[in-house]
């Protein structure tokens, strides 16, 4: 399954990597942080591909992308509390299918990343998926998704997708259902079955927010018990619906630790039984699986031991090929 090496990984190396990214609106990105850059096209334009290359690429680049994201339509069956795609285009149905298969032919990358809402309740997305695999067997499939399904997702994930990450809002029961108004007992069952197929590189990743952020520690136990490839720790952001009807980012839903002497503490404790996980742990870690990575906010706010802190990569990047 892995062309590459960790070491000489064309995604994990690199200093400026090569990213695209499709919104669902079929807008053109030169990165995923649409909230912060102007798109360079739409999918729709009959030299996209051309405008693409030319914008990312000079004479002496090679051509070949780190990554292009592919967003289709919002339709999920989750409705997180703070989704970014909670707006008023949440239902729409994706237009650019058609455009966005010869698009995609036009395009060398190393990754390919196919998102939602929820690709896998989406029959055109997944019949989409499985006609780009058909006709191009080498590229590294990854899929995001909150891995709320059955046997019969979880077969299609085997037979199209190289990797998926799957992102638990929450890691209780009530927390779970709160948040996402799902069972994650189901979820948990689905990351079980993708990781004993074999075929497919899994990862976890745990989005806190205040209600949930307490339950890291056992995130973490739980991860580290079925070896995934990848886990990832990161905080859930807020979001605000300007006048067009899109998304617009705020600030973390977790409140900084000075805020009062009640969330330090509580940062506090939550920090010293994730340093109890990970000493359990520590020999397993990065070792071939469970392959941390936090974002930088989160560490900010629950202090590890050094040791432990120094596990986690903090670029943003998944080691989940």
């Amino acid at each position: 399954m892995n062309r590459f090496t960790y070491a000489n990984h064309p995604n994990y190396y690199v200093k400026t990597p090569k990213l695209i990214y499709v919104d669902r609106y079929g807008n053109i990105y030169p990165d995923c942080k649409t909230y912060k850059t102007r798109p360079i096209c739409h999918i729709t334009e009959k030299n996209a591909a051309a405008i693409v290359y030319e914008q990312a690429f000079d004479t002496m680049d090679r051509g070949i992308f780190n990554m292009i994201t592919i967003e289709v339509s919002s339709v999920c069956q989750a409705n997180c509390l703070y989704c970014f795609q909670n707006d008023a285009h949440r239902n729409d149905k994706y237009a650019f299918y058609d455009y966005l298969l010869s698009f995609l032919e036009r395009l060398e990358a190393y990754w390919v990343f196919f998102s939602g809402g929820e690709i896998l309740i989406q029959k055109e997305a997944m019949d989409f998926m499985r006609k780009y695999r058909a006709s191009n067997p080498n590229t590294w499939i990854h899929l995001k998704s909150n891995g709320n399904a059955g046997e019969v997702e979880a077969k299609f994930v085997s037979e199209v997708c190289n990797s998926i990450m799957i992102s638990f809002n929450g890691f209780s029961t009530s927390s779970y259902r709160t948040i996402m108004g799902l069972d994650i007992e189901k979820t948990k069952r689905f990351c079980e079955i993708i990781k004993k197929t074999g075929k497919t590189n899994l990862g976890v990743k745990l989005l806190n927010s205040p209600i949930s952020i307490s339950e890291t520690p056992e995130f973490l136990e739980w991860a580290f018990s079925i070896t995934p490839k990848c886990i990832v720790i990161q905080n859930a952001f807020n979001y605000t619906i300007d006048s067009s009807g899109k998304s617009i980012r705020l600030e973390s839903t977790l409140p900084e630790c000075d805020c009062s002497p009640y969330w330090k503490d509580v940062y506090r404790a939550i920090g010293l039984r994730c340093d109890c996980v990970l000493d359990k742990w520590y020999d397993k870690i990065n070792k071939g699986s469970n392959y941390l990575t936090a974002d930088k906010d989160f560490l900010n706010l629950v202090v590890l031991s050094p040791r432990n802190k120094a596990l986690f990569r903090t670029d943003g990047i998944y080691v989940i090929e």
